[in-house]
C-alpha cells in the first residue's frame, strides 16, 4: 500500500515534451495550458475563465441545484445539465476541457457566469 501512495503523489510526468532532448516534468500550469491549446478556441481566455471558476482545481465542486441535477464540476465548472449521464466524470481534466470546448463551440463563452458579468473579458478579438 506503501508504494502505490508513494507513486500516486509523484509529480505527473510527461516523457513526451522534451527540452533540449531531456525529459522534463511540466508545472500544472503548463500541462493545463498545452491541454486548453489542443481545442480550436482562445486557450488564453479559456485558461482565465477557468482560472476564475475553479483557480484550475480539478476537482472543484459548486454544490448549486440545476433543473435536473446538482453542481457544477471541475476545473471548468461545468453544469451537470451538460454531462447528466455521469457529471462526476467532469472532475477528469481532459475530459472536462473537451466537454467544455463542446459547449464552447455551441455558445461561446456566454455560459460561463465570469464572461458575462464582466469578472473576465471573454471579447474575442478577430
Amino acid at each position: 500500500m506503501f508504494a502505490l501512495t508513494f507513486l500516486f503523489l509523484q509529480p505527473r510526468t510527461v516523457e513526451a515534451l522534451t527540452f533540449d532532448n531531456v525529459p522534463y516534468i511540466e508545472t500544472r500550469e503548463q500541462y493545463q495550458r498545452r491541454i486548453l491549446e489542443q481545442y480550436d478556441w482562445n486557450a488564453d481566455i479559456a485558461y482565465k475563465v477557468m482560472m476564475a471558476e475553479s483557480g484550475g482545481n480539478t476537482k472543484a465542486f459548486n454544490p448549486e441545484w440545476h433543473s435536473k441535477c446538482q453542481g457544477s464540476y471541475g476545473a471548468m465548472q461545468l453544469s451537470c445539465l451538460h454531462y447528466i449521464e455521469n457529471p462526476s466524470a467532469l472532475f477528469d481534466f481532459e475530459f472536462n476541457v473537451q466537454k467544455a470546448y463542446e459547449l464552447y463551440k455551441r455558445n461561446g463563452f456566454s455560459p460561463w457566469s465570469v464572461c458575462t458579468n464582466g469578472k473576465v473579458d471573454c471579447t474575442i478579438v478577430p
